[in-house]
């Protein structure tokens, strides 16, 4: 009787672990369960990383570029580069340290300061005359630049003549 059991559930897992789903969801929870105490931040960043990648498609369009161009392709890398020495801190201080992971929330504090930075860069090309980052564009023209490939000096300072 133990050895049928035994044996439905090993066939089971051959059957999960032999399908393209079956593996990536396997690969899914093991992550998530290994994750499961620090959740949260990278759930945020990963938020912050998905808004940041429509405000870039919305500033594409305006621009009249080509929707997936070299920026919009870049999340896969942003994503890559964000959560590997991530991964990497919050495993030092998984094995190293107590239950606090200050370093593994700080850092993603830190990625999600950037991504909102971006955010801001992609809202002003949207929209040149919102407020707050109006405040912020000499701090952001650097970013913008970055997002419409050409240099802004003349269209602030037309715009400061308004």
């Amino acid at each position: 009787m133990l050895s049928l059991i035994v044996s439905s559930v090993l066939s089971k897992i051959n059957a999960v672990l032999n399908s393209e789903w079956g593996l990536m969801g396997t690969v899914f929870m093991l992550l998530v369960s290994f994750l499961s105490p620090i959740v949260v931040p990278f759930i945020l960043l990963s938020v912050a990383i998905f808004i940041d990648l429509l405000f870039a498609l919305a500033a594409q369009i305006k621009l009249k570029k080509f929707l997936f161009s070299f920026g919009g392709r870049l999340t896969f890398l942003k994503v890559m580069i964000y959560f590997g020495p991530l991964l990497t801190i919050y495993l030092g201080e998984y094995v190293f340290s107590s239950e606090i992971f200050l370093f593994t929330k700080s850092a993603v504090v830190l990625a999600i300061a950037c991504e909102g930075w971006s955010i801001l860069g992609s809202a002003l090309i949207l929209r040149p005359d919102m407020p707050f980052p109006k405040i912020l564009r000499m701090q952001l023209k650097g970013e913008i630049e970055n997002k419409m490939g050409k240099d802004i000096s003349e269209i602030f300072k037309s715009e400061d003549k308004k």
